[in-house]
């Protein structure tokens, strides 16, 4: 508490860069999440590369968990939390609200501007569907959107280009840019994960409460039943990419050594 109270002091008069927020981060405690969110809203507004926060290799992703992302949001509001410039990430919108339907509004236009493939996994309430063009100008008021939003390396560094003459400095030195999309899939994965660890620490805690009958494995209906019914709601195509990864000699059924490896790989 007394690194976040001098963090917050030096704010008043001083700014940062990305590197100190990660490490002011680093010294508070994983089970302070009050305090690593204030640490996040304080640095906010005074860190010079601020780029460095958004996208999917940001601050924000590497370093939060899903449920201090998720205060972070309530406290900053999602619109604060997307940026054009770092728009490759993983997006989970619900349409009913406004601020997440401009985000959507803004990745359709993104997509139908920019070359190559944009939009990735992309799920219309829980079903694969590609997103009408005409969404840029009028985004449904209900239903759930989900995709990875990706991009090619020329327009990557076009708008690093933009950044940079824009705002110098505003991109941090060390940022890690992905391009394409082969990155998408064990960025889904290490999604799963980030679910998962947020019920249980370690993969026999896990294993153990699904293996119902002790057997020893268990298949995708017991993996799928377990996982709901400790909280953990995985969307379909997260489900089969979960058990396909898991499931690593596709015999049908995962065994803990299996689950072990996935856990450890992402």
């Amino acid at each position: 508490e007394e690194i976040v109270k001098a963090f917050r002091a030096l704010s008043n008069d001083q700014v940062f860069l990305c590197r100190h927020v990660r490490v002011v981060l680093s010294r508070v405690k994983p089970s302070q999440v009050a305090l690593r969110v204030e640490v996040c809203v304080t640095a906010f507004s005074r860190t010079l590369d601020f780029y460095g926060f958004y996208g999917y290799r940001g601050l924000w992703q590497v370093h939060l968990t899903l449920r201090e992302r998720a205060m972070l949001r309530v406290r900053l509001g999602r619109s604060n939390m997307f940026s054009v410039i770092m728009a490759v990430d993983y997006y989970e919108l619900d349409l009913a609200d406004k601020e997440q339907r401009w985000i959507m509004q803004q990745i359709v236009r993104m997509a139908v501007k920019e070359p190559g493939v944009n939009c990735v996994n992309e799920t219309i309430n829980g079903l694969d569907a590609s997103v009408p063009n005409g969404w840029s100008s009028d985004v449904p008021t209900k239903g759930e959107f989900t995709c990875f939003y990706c991009r090619e390396q020329s327009t990557v560094t076009a708008f690093i280009a933009q950044a940079k003459e824009a705002h110098p400095g505003s991109i941090p030195d060390d940022m890690e840019w992905l391009v394409k999309t082969e990155w998408t899939d064990a960025a889904k994965c290490t999604r799963i994960k980030n679910k998962m660890q947020e019920k249980f620490a370690t993969p026999e805690v896990g294993f153990t409460e699904m293996d119902k009958d002790g057997g020893g494995t268990i298949d995708r209906k017991e993996l799928a039943m377990g996982l709901f019914q400790m909280g953990i709601w995985l969307h379909p195509t997260e489900l089969k990419t979960l058990f396909e990864h898991v499931d690593a000699d596709e015999g049908g059924s995962v065994d803990l050594g299996e689950f072990q490896d996935f856990w450890a790989k992402y």
